[in-house]
């Protein structure tokens, strides 16, 4: 079977880096815990080291019970939630401030959410401008989950290799 790493984490991993910059290290461990017979894992930790010391934790749990998508990210300056997020749901995005403000913000996303990105990939090749989402982006993804996968097979952290490949 697929791996919720990478149907699940992949998109996740991709905001990080997004919005934090590339890790330089990652930690991870995973199991078969609730489905033994299962051929990857249903449950997953994960640490991403960014080069100022800053960490992001992930916790990826693939049950027919888990029931949640919440995606919070916690940082210096304040905090974004987001409580259902595509495929299983579009809830709200709650903003909140180091000052003590809180905006929420209402996603628009498309039911196939695969297709904006598509049609913004074409629109970009006849407008010759960079994509919203590059190759570039989705590559420094596939470096940070390949770190994942060493880091669980190890047991240690390992490096997100980027020397001479960006």
């Amino acid at each position: 079977g697929g791996s919720p790493l990478k149907t699940l984490a992949f998109y996740i991993f991709d905001i990080a880096h997004n919005l934090f910059g590339i890790p330089v290290g990652v930690q991870a461990a995973a199991a078969r815990h609730f489905n033994p017979s299962n051929d990857t894992e249903d449950i997953s930790a994960i640490i991403m080291r960014f080069p100022n010391g800053a960490l992001f934790s992930l916790n990826v749990m693939i049950t027919p019970w888990a029931g949640s998508d919440r995606i919070e990210f916690h940082g210096t300056d304040g905090s974004i939630i987001m409580d259902k997020w595509p495929p299983a749901g579009n809830g709200p995005i709650i903003i909140n401030t180091k000052a003590g403000g809180r905006r929420t913000v209402t996603p628009q996303t498309n039911t196939n959410w695969h297709i904006p990105m598509i049609e913004d990939f074409c629109q970009a090749i006849r407008q010759k401008r960079a994509p919203v989402c590059s190759i570039r982006s989705a590559y420094i993804t596939e470096l940070i989950t390949d770190a994942v996968f060493r880091a669980m097979d190890s047991g240690k952290e390992e490096k997100v290799l980027t020397e001479g490949l960006l």
